[in-house]
């Protein structure tokens, strides 16, 4: 800022010649009334008045006793490296000249006969000083800039500002105003501690307001982006009402607002405050640049855990009801949407039909409909397409069907093939990038639930056609288990007394017809009460138990090869039962003298035959129950090895055997220290 009127600068001033002083003192002071000037005679002197006062500038004559002004300029240097020092000497040489810039002089000045060099002199002096003092703010801006890097709030931020442009600038009356949401007014988020004192409050500038105002001044900066200097508001043209400030520089913040650095002194700011508040001014936007972006991603965090835990609740809904009324309240309480509805697409209603709202949305909206493909609806374009839609001002759209009902904002997000959310809001363009990140999160997170509903009401569907089946088999198997062995057992005790009586082949083909009916019944058994379960799993030897298979079935002259030192986990009752049917089947299939190997693979283990085999077409139907190519079969041994497989989570193929006999391969077995 100029030097105005009650600010001097201060000049010491070292001469060894009395006459030459006073007149320099006089003549000094006369030319400029704000220069307060002292005099020493010697250096020493000079360097003793330095160290107990502060000057603003030192002028020194060259050739004095003792030290010359070259030896006291670089005593100065080494105390005051920037201080501004004037050589003003009556004897000029280039050597002089030389010497003085070598030793860091800020102006060198030849002393001539007459008053006019006084006047250059003086003039020397007030540059010097303003440079100085430039340099100084400058330096301390640099460093107070530095801060703003650090800060975590935008008034924190504009705060840091303002104190900048108070002590450093010298604008007492400075603050820094920020738009509204809906861009009516400038409000301050900072101002300096005389703004309330001088002002009464710190200034609100209003955007409807008539020009030569300095609210109307104010919003041409916001709007326009360029600085104004006014360098005395009392005699401008720009601003016709009264203000309490005189000297006012009105920078803009970007799309931010507006940073006013002001004060009250008769006198205007010159070129370098207004290069140090455009420095200082860039600095804060982008410092509020930076405060703006972290606040958001603390808060798009903070809102995501919000929402995290509102949402979790979800998946364990029982119904779609409560899933719909949950979310409308997660959109409310956690992402702060003022208007909330979701709707479910129904078939025999034949579109989206309204499941939960906001409890605010009835006094505003009319009565929610079903909204059909057949009708023009903003939901059920964005449901059809699977896309977020957001609106602005759905006053602006060619149809909506809440048009001139106060809503203007508008967001419509598809919840899978379930329906929609939307959320809308009474101002204009209230949503941006987060809230339609929250969003899509919260829509995400209906539909996992929904289908979760959908999957957990198929599986209770499932479990009840189960629990009939099982019902169903456990009847099944009372019959086999009662009503068919008691006639069963009577016919075998009449059969014994029969052949008590008499000798009869008829009486042989009779008792083999029963022992068939007793394995019947007992596989029939094991595949209604065991079906697709196992117990408790356990480590077992295969090798072991194959060996103990082989002596339990009625093998007659055939032979086993077992190569399979390995341990696996299994339930060992289902699995010996496993090896029993197979190895049962090879000996029913392949005759009483067939080979059957047993083996391991990467991932299981195998059992083959040397028998026939079992063709192609018949490969697919070995599996299935009562299917059999041998007259002793019953058809379901390799049924119950199937269902074996399945409960242990293992799977089974048959192919042919390296012999050309039937090869069975179990696959997908865990197993222990191999």
């Amino acid at each position: 800022m100029t030097q105005s009127a009650g600010i001097t600068i201060s000049v010491l001033h070292v001469d060894d010649n009395p006459s030459f002083r006073e007149l320099t003192v006089s003549l000094l002071e006369e030319a400029d009334e704000r220069f307060v000037v002292d005099t020493e005679a010697s250096t020493a002197d000079g360097m003793e008045r330095l160290r107990r006062q502060e000057y603003d500038c030192v002028v020194s004559d060259y050739e004095m006793p003792g030290k010359d002004g070259i030896e006291f300029l670089r005593g100065v240097r080494t105390e005051y490296p920037d201080k501004p020092f004037i050589l003003f000497t009556g004897k000029g040489s280039e050597e002089v000249a030389s010497k003085a810039i070598s030793a860091g002089v800020t102006d060198y000045l030849q002393k001539e006969s007459g008053t006019e060099q006084y006047a250059v002199l003086a003039n020397r002096i007030t540059n010097a000083v303003d440079r100085y003092n430039a340099q100084r703010k400058l330096d301390q801006l640099r460093e107070r800039t530095r801060e703003l890097m650090y800060t975590e709030t935008i008034t924190e931020t504009a705060e840091y500002a303002v104190e900048a442009a108070n002590n450093i600038i010298g604008a007492p009356l400075s603050g820094v105003n920020i738009v509204n949401d809906a861009e009516t007014c400038l409000k301050p988020v900072a101002a300096a501690e005389s703004v309330p004192e001088v002002f009464g409050d710190a200034p609100v500038f209003n955007r409807d307001t008539p020009p030569g105002s300095t609210d109307a001044l104010a919003w041409e900066v916001f709007r326009a982006g360029d600085p104004v200097r006014i360098d005395s508001l009392s005699s401008s043209d720009c601003v016709t009402d009264p203000s309490p400030a005189e000297s006012v520089i009105l920078h803009p913040l970007g799309n931010r607002g507006v940073f006013i650095v002001s004060a009250p002194e008769q006198a205007a700011f010159n070129e370098t405050d207004s290069q140090l508040v455009e420095i200082l001014a860039n600095y804060l936007e982008v410092a509020l640049d930076r405060v703006e972006r972290e606040q958001t991603l603390r808060t798009r965090q903070r809102r995501l855990e919000m929402l995290h835990e509102a949402t979790r609740d979800l998946v364990r809904a029982e119904s779609e009801q409560v899933i719909a009324k949950r979310v409308v309240d997660a959109a409310q309480d956690v992402l702060d949407f003022s208007i909330v509805s979701v709707r479910l697409y129904d078939e025999q209603a034949g579109g989206l039909v309204p499941v939960a709202v906001s409890a605010n949305l009835p006094d505003l909206l009319p009565e929610r409909t079903v909204f059909s493909p057949d009708g023009e609806s903003r939901n059920w374009e964005a449901f059809d397409a699977g896309e977020v839609h957001v609106y602005d001002d759905i006053e602006e759209v060619e149809y909506a069907v809440d048009q001139d009902t106060g809503v203007h904002s508008l967001m419509i997000l598809p919840v899978g093939e379930f329906g929609t959310l939307a959320v809308g809001d009474t101002v204009v363009g209230v949503f941006d990038e987060t809230d339609e990140f929250l969003g899509r999160i919260l829509a995400t997170a209906a539909e996992t639930a929904l289908q979760d509903l959908r999957r957990r009401s198929n599986l209770q569907d499932r479990r009840d056609e189960l629990e009939r089946q099982n019902d169903q088999l456990d009847e099944f198997a009372s019959v086999i288990s009662h009503d068919l062995r008691n006639p069963l057992n009577v016919a075998s005790l009449q059969l014994e007394l029969a052949q008590d009586e008499c000798d009869s082949e008829h009486l042989d083909a009779v008792e083999q017809a029963h022992e068939r009916m007793n394995v019947l019944i007992k596989d029939l058994l094991t595949m209604a009460r065991q079906g697709e379960h196992v117990g408790e799993l356990e480590t077992i030897a295969l090798g072991s138990l194959v060996e103990a298979c082989w002596r339990t079935v009625d093998t007659a002259t055939a032979c086993i090869e077992t190569d399979a030192p390995v341990q696996m986990r299994a339930d060992r009752n289902r699995l010996q039962q496993l090896l029993e049917n197979l190895i049962r089947n090879a000996v029913e299939h392949g005759g009483d003298d067939v080979t059957i190997t047993v083996g391991t693979l990467d991932d299981g283990f195998y059992i083959a035959d040397d028998g026939p085999g079992i063709d192609e077409s018949g490969r697919k139907r070995v599996f299935e129950t009562g299917y059999s190519t041998s007259a002793e079969g019953t058809g379901f041994g390799l049924g119950i090895v199937k269902q074996i497989v399945v409960a242990h989570g293992w799977e089974i193929a048959v192919t042919e055997s390296e012999d050309g006999g039937a090869r069975f391969e179990v696959t997908g077995v865990e197993f222990v220290d191999r």
